[in-house]
């Protein structure tokens, strides 16, 4: 599903981003996947669709397609993150995820996170504490997480006024 990703940081950064259905890497992943299996051509593949308008249950592919996608986001998360904390030295990062329902109340989380680089392991540390925040709101997809990666990117870390660092990042399933 499509999400929007707000964020705001000291160092007067800020990013918002609507970013696209995840979906749509399986639907075309799907249909590689079938014009590969069939012969006959185009209109082999529109005879095929026809005949098998029910969807296929066996997700092999998305599945094999979802769990790459989740490794490389995760190692981006791991190098943004360690590259935004050694740059600033410690952070406080907020994480907001939120997502909406029309006929029961919205499903939301948050946490607040400090983090130094005198911590043991402090990647480890942000992903327990953002792991339970994104399940709660259905967003703990490899997208969402490649997005947190992003804004740790391009967040340089700049100290406010006073040299606290913080880090506000909001989730909404959209």
């Amino acid at each position: 599903m499509s999400f929007r990703l707000f964020a705001r940081g000291t160092g007067d950064y800020h990013h918002t981003r609507n970013y696209s259905d995840e979906g749509d890497v399986y639907d075309l992943a799907e249909a590689l996947g079938r014009v590969d299996a069939l012969s006959g051509g185009v209109s082999g593949v529109i005879e095929n669709e026809v005949a098998n308008a029910v969807p296929n249950s066996d997700g092999g592919f998305q599945a094999a397609l979802n769990a790459m996608g989740t490794m490389q986001c995760m190692s981006l998360l791991r190098t943004n993150f360690t590259l935004a904390l050694a740059n600033a030295g410690q952070m406080t990062v907020f994480v907001a995820a939120r997502s909406p329902n029309l006929i029961f109340p919205d499903t939301s989380d948050c946490f607040t996170g400090y983090y130094t680089t005198r911590d043991y392991s402090p990647v480890r540390d942000f992903i327990r504490d953002v792991n339970p925040t994104l399940e709660t709101a259905d967003l703990n997809r490899f997208r969402v997480i490649g997005a947190i990666a992003e804004v740790l990117g391009a967040w340089n870390g700049s100290p406010a006024p006073r040299g606290e660092r913080l880090l506000n990042i909001t989730v909404t399933d959209t």
